[in-house]
């Protein structure tokens, strides 16, 4: 019986079978990482969407506290006294959980970090962590009585070397994902 073997025909055209079936699995097997980078930006941006969509359509003020320090994003709604005062009792509509992210527990934001939080408000000399949003959807923040306005609002999300960014309109609370 003569000895077998592959022809070098035989070899190539399985190198070009496996070549083929690399380059299509390749691009869902882009960085993970990123992959949870935009999911994460996403959610922060929704979030956002959601407490400013909730002020508008309840008249009732909603906003997002929002930590580099916790790693949390909560959304609450503020009581109506003469110095309101947050109440963390908001629940997601999609999965009616109190709406949180938590970057450090949550194993769908692992490996994501809230790396800064830039809400400047007209008459802070700093940012805060926080934004509520008026009726109009216009982004707020009632300090004390005094209503100040946004003049920049920015987030910064992280994961290795990639950066999101997440920007609020100061006019319109529009919330666009860079």
């Amino acid at each position: 019986m003569p000895d077998r073997g592959f022809t070098l025909l035989e070899m190539l055209v399985v190198v070009a079978v496996l070549g083929i079936m690399a380059l299509a699995v390749i691009p869902s097997m882009q960085p993970y990482k990123e992959q949870r980078l935009d999911v994460a930006a996403r959610e922060v941006a929704a979030a956002v969407r959601f407490a400013r969509d909730e002020t508008i359509h309840t008249g009732k003020p909603y906003g997002v506290d929002i930590s580099a320090a916790s790693q949390r994003l909560r959304v609450y709604r503020l009581d109506t006294s003469p110095s309101p005062t947050p109440t963390y009792d908001v629940r997601n509509p999609l999965d009616k959980k109190l709406y949180i992210l938590n970057f450090a527990a949550d194993p769908a934001l692992s490996g994501v970090k809230v790396s800064a939080v830039s809400l400047y408000y007209r008459g802070l000399a700093g940012p805060v962590d926080f934004m509520n949003f008026d009726a109009w959807g216009t982004p707020k923040y009632n300090d004390s009585g005094t209503i100040r306005l946004l003049v920049s609002g920015k987030i910064l999300l992280a994961s290795g070397t990639e950066e999101r960014i997440i920007m609020v309109d100061p006019m319109t609370g529009r919330v666009t994902v860079l």
